[in-house]
């Protein structure tokens, strides 16, 4: 049961019956069961400067580890202090080294110290949301084990992050391998030629995308950075561009977008894709056309090409229809344009003494301007020209919802 209600199938390339086969054979299941009891899982865990979170992160991480290397990497706080308190309850050990600017090295680091079976990793400030015990998760590893016998697996956890809407699917446990190893300067990746990725439902907490703790560390300008140096390794890998800051490529738009359209010339010759990092890269792009590009006709031909490839997915719906706000926007805003110059128009002539045969209120000129008014968002110009002319205006009913809607606003102030 726990193995079918926390890992994803299509990852397995196993049916759910296939996989329901395999379960109810009770020679693999016991084999299982003796590889699982001699298993072992350690937990490496890099820090620096987290007193108040590095407690947590040992204590979950210590509810399914047989080992935990803590590796401190320069803190200046109580960190260490905090540790060594935990140290007396909780069997670990504390490593200390000076950091780089290189996750992937650090993390190849403190996976060094362990010569444990498979390998955990947390940071310092996750916390693990998941209800799991060692036992289980040891006999989902020996059930993946003896399914991919001599791959190099890796399992994702689901995180879910502060002020953060989305969740990610991070590497977090794998089979300790000689020819398994993390690379990326950040947003580092598990590599080998025999690797299995497998993305799981256990859970993790992340609070490191608070706002305090993206200041406290540089996190977006130093991530940046870093990027930058993937990119350089590796221009053709979409991760690498789709993981840049939004303010990045917008204040860097000449280089941003030649990187973006290269990778989405390589992009459209797919016929279909599901990548998230294609998907974000295709993005990038269509939001790049939309803040410099006037040609509204091409944008959506490069928003339809885009569903094609991605199966319609939802955010390039999004930007369609966004655009086409954009589009509503100017025409209303062009509208209030000529309406401003008739009205001038109108009263230029009315200063010239013409007298007209036929009387007709200027009111509903300034009626259908309120309401365009509205349309463009302009909320306090269209009510402050309501209040000018307030009794003349309501007798004209031209404009009643937007006189319900003022009439509110007047009574509530």
């Amino acid at each position: 049961k726990f193995i079918m209600n926390n890992l994803h199938l299509r990852d397995l390339n196993f049916s759910q019956k296939d996989i329901e086969n395999i379960l109810s054979d009770s020679n693999f299941m016991n084999e299982c069961f003796i590889t699982s009891q001699n298993m072992t899982i350690g937990t490496a865990i890099l820090v620096k400067n987290q007193e108040n979170k590095i407690s947590d992160a040992v204590l979950d991480a210590s509810t399914i580890s047989d080992k935990i290397v803590v590796c401190d990497t320069g803190s200046t706080d109580g960190t260490l202090k905090v540790l060594e308190k935990i140290s007396t309850e909780i069997p670990l050990e504390i490593k200390t080294f000076a950091w780089e600017e290189n996750y992937a090295k650090m993390r190849n680091i403190a996976s060094s110290f362990l010569d444990t079976d498979w390998i955990f990793i947390i940071d310092s400030d996750e916390t693990l949301e998941s209800a799991i015990s060692i036992a289980q998760l040891k006999f989902c590893l020996a059930f993946l084990d003896r399914l991919f016998k001599g791959r190099d697996i890796v399992l994702s956890f689901r995180q879910n992050a502060a002020n953060m809407n989305g969740t990610g699917y991070p590497q977090r446990l794998y089979r300790n391998s000689k020819s398994l190893s993390f690379w990326g300067y950040v947003h580092e990746e598990l590599r080998s030629p025999n690797i299995v990725n497998i993305q799981t439902k256990l859970t993790l907490f992340n609070e490191g995308t608070h706002e305090l703790e993206i200041d406290k560390f540089n996190k977006s300008e130093r991530y940046d950075r870093l990027l930058l140096k993937n990119i350089e390794k590796e221009p053709n890998n979409p991760k690498w561009v789709a993981l840049l800051s939004q303010k990045w490529i917008l204040d860097n738009l000449d280089t941003s977008y030649g990187m973006v359209m290269k990778l989405v010339n390589n992009i459209k010759k797919n016929e279909k894709s599901d990548d998230f990092f294609e998907i974000n890269v295709f993005s990038v792009y269509i939001i790049i056309l939309m803040g410099t590009s006037v040609d509204f006709a091409n944008i959506l031909e490069e928003i339809q090409v885009a569903k094609k490839i991605f199966s319609n997915h939802p955010i390039f719906f999004y930007f369609e229809h966004t655009l086409k706000l954009i589009e509503i926007d100017n025409l209303v805003l062009k509208q209030i344009n000529l309406l401003r110059e008739d009205i001038d128009k109108i009263k230029a002539e009315n200063n010239s003494n013409i007298d007209w045969l036929v009387y007709y209120p200027t009111e509903n000129l300034e009626c259908v301007m309120i309401k365009l008014l509205m349309k463009y968002e302009k909320y306090n110009m269209a009510y402050d020209m309501f209040l000018r002319n307030r009794q003349e205006l309501m007798k004209t009913h031209l404009i009643d919802p937007e006189v319900n809607f003022f009439e509110n606003i007047r009574i509530n102030n």
